[in-house]
């Protein structure tokens, strides 16, 4: 590969534009567009290999999820010199529901004025959402019902979602991983226990 090939001289090429053509229409362009936005936003990414770069928008593209990290259904994220794809637990949630499989999905944070009890034997999760959440979040728990009527709830303590990153996220001890950031360690915790159940 070419030392001078950039992630933006990668995306001109034609048949690489033709690729995202055959996977999103006339939403291509678009896409394109926003990915080149997330890597220029992003001093890490922006030095990634390039063809990572396009690997992972290829699998986003695919799957036909927005990358925009505002949004939270997929990212491409650096990680030691590449990109990778990674989705959000909205990403999974819409997946999901594009099978017309699930009635109802959903994931949420449980905070301390909310919970009072699991019992994960039976998944039946003691929680009052009428309240609105406040004090710290103490878990996360995920619900779906299928149209067949069958239910399940997933219920994970905030340090049962610590421990799980800890040993399985690749990217965990990485100052840039997003379970270092505050602001999206919520949205990981909650993708991690929505994967986790469906």
């Amino acid at each position: 590969m070419s030392k001078e090939l950039t992630t933006k001289s990668l995306f001109q090429q034609s048949d690489v534009q033709k690729r995202f053509e055959q996977l999103l229409g006339k939403k291509a362009q678009g896409f394109i567009s926003s990915v080149l936005q997330v890597v220029n936003g992003n001093n890490i990414l922006s030095k990634a290999n390039p063809t990572t770069v396009l690997n992972a928008a290829a699998t986003a593209a695919a799957l036909d999820l927005p990358i925009n990290p505002n949004l939270g259904f997929a990212w491409i994220v650096p990680y030691k010199g590449n990109a990778q794809f990674q989705m959000g637990w909205k990403g999974y949630v819409q997946l999901a529901l594009r099978t017309g499989q699930y009635e109802r999905i959903n994931v949420t944070e449980v905070h301390e004025n909310q919970f009072k009890s699991f019992n994960a034997l039976t998944e039946e999760l003691d929680a009052d959402f009428s309240v609105h959440g406040s004090g710290d979040v103490v878990g996360y728990v995920a619900y779906f019902k299928l149209i067949n009527g069958f239910e399940k709830t997933e219920y994970w303590s905030k340090e049962k979602g610590m421990h799980h990153a800890k040993r399985f996220s690749q990217s965990y001890t990485s100052s840039s991983s997003p379970w270092k950031d505050k602001t999206l360690f919520d949205a990981m915790a909650k993708k991690t226990v929505l994967k986790n159940m469906i």
